[in-house]
């Protein structure tokens, strides 16, 4: 981990914090991408800390697994990216260190699961159409009139991605992805196993209306990537997909 941490760092301050995307960014925010030692010190410190607490755990539980995954894909990132001076907001580390910390406290109390109920996969839909139901309607009061229908057909996306660009924050920015790559798609697989249709079109109608939001080309995408996969096991689709 020290070894994965070193290598991130001089990677990020040798060439990352150099590309076109983020001095572009620094452009905007009239700021630089530079090297704090105070900052530097204080993410080495706090990396001391989560390898500490990750050293201490049961490396056969899973949720060291999920920990130490969160660890390595947004923790070192985020100590990394704090090092760069003010323009990265200390209060993302913040979040990232309280989600961590909140993991592991939270693992280290002791669940009995033999009384929670046990859900089928028909209630299991029902409980994500209701979460995303609820999660929408902010989405609608803010993008809903900026929908542009000629995204459908792939046209004046780019336009449409600025424009709600402008609308975003830190809500839509941390629950898009989930939405989009988590829930809904497994609205469409639990439908398609149950062959129950109205669930599957509810499914497509909400991935279809989250890349409205959004106009992201990928979410569109993912609607066939959802059913080619699901027709297919991972191996054939890879197979497929390369020869």
């Amino acid at each position: 981990m020290t070894a994965y941490f070193v290598l991130m760092l001089l990677l990020y301050h040798l060439e990352v914090k150099y590309y076109f995307y983020w001095t572009y960014v620094a452009e905007i925010k009239d700021m630089e991408f530079g090297l704090s030692g105070v900052r530097l010190a204080i993410a080495s410190l706090i990396f001391g800390l989560n390898v500490y607490v990750l050293t201490r755990m049961d490396r056969e539980k899973l949720i060291f697994a999920v920990l130490a995954l969160f660890f390595l894909i947004l923790t070192v990132p985020s100590l990394i990216a704090f090092t760069a001076g003010p323009i990265y907001e200390t209060r993302i580390l913040v979040y990232h260190q309280a989600f961590f910390f909140a993991l592991y406290l939270l693992s280290r109390i002791r669940f009995k699961y033999t009384g929670l109920p046990v859900l089928e996969k028909r209630q299991a839909i029902w409980l994500f159409l209701g979460i995303i139901f609820l999660g929408t309607i902010p989405f609608l009061i803010v993008y809903g009139p900026h929908i542009n229908l000629k995204n459908l057909l792939l046209l004046d996306v780019y336009e449409t991605r600025t424009r709600m660009a402008g609308l975003s924050n830190a809500y839509f920015g941390y629950t898009y992805s989930p939405f989009t790559k988590i829930i809904i798609p497994l609205i469409i697989v639990f439908s398609l196993e149950i062959r129950d249709k109205f669930m599957l079109l509810a499914g497509v109608f909400l991935l279809v209306l989250f890349y409205l939001f959004g106009a992201h080309k990928t979410v569109y995408l993912g609607l066939v990537v959802i059913l080619v996969f699901y027709r297919w096991n991972y191996f054939r689709s890879v197979r497929n997909l390369v020869l």
